[in-house]
């Protein structure tokens, strides 16, 4: 009977090893499975939470960027625009109180720099006192449009009250992000 009933204990024990290793070990071994697919998931969860609220951020910006790009394209068109910008000088000389007697624009040119932008040389004449000059390069300098200033020249002389008047050649350079190729208006027959 001690023997019944120990061959019986044994067969239990190997019983439950067996139902141990065959059954309930993959079980195990599956659950830390899922549970590391798990912290995988939940890590790019907030990976992808991340971007999501980036590309949110992003999004709700749209129309700043869309502003942004269009003010670029004001302060640096893609064509020359020569007839729009020969009507705002011309525009602020008369606005400063200056005379204006004429502009000629140069050929349109790549930049020596190799940033993309062309140039167009721009050459003005304006007579005015010292002060209307100024306000007039004040002026310049505040326009929409980008423009640099690259060298003035003035002659002075007196009028008939005896006040000192310069007469002025400024000259300018604009830039375009377009073509050079472009058509030159004639400044000075439509500056008169």
């Amino acid at each position: 009977m001690r023997r019944g009933l120990i061959i019986g204990l044994l067969l239990v024990m190997l019983a439950g090893v067996g139902f141990y290793y065959l059954l309930l070990q993959p079980v195990f071994d599956n659950i830390t499975e899922l549970e590391a697919q798990t912290e995988l998931a939940v890590q790019q969860e907030s990976v992808l939470l991340q971007e999501r609220n980036r590309l949110r951020r992003i999004q709700e910006s749209e129309l700043q960027y869309i502003d942004a790009v269009g003010e670029i394209a004001r302060m640096i068109p893609p064509t020359p625009q020569q007839s729009d910008l020969l009507n705002d000088l011309e525009s602020l000389a008369a606005d400063a109180n200056v005379t204006w007697s004429g502009a000629s624009f140069a050929e349109p040119a790549g930049s020596s720099a190799g940033n993309g932008l062309n140039q167009v040389g721009i050459s003005l004449q304006i007579e005015g006192q010292y002060f209307e000059i100024l306000a007039y390069l004040y002026a310049v300098q505040d326009m929409e449009r980008i423009l640099r200033v690259d060298s003035a020249t003035f002659s002075p002389s007196q009028d008939e009250d005896g006040l000192t008047q310069l007469s002025t050649s400024i000259s300018l350079v604009a830039f375009t992000t377009g073509g050079v190729g472009l058509p030159l208006v004639d400044a000075m027959e439509e500056g008169s």
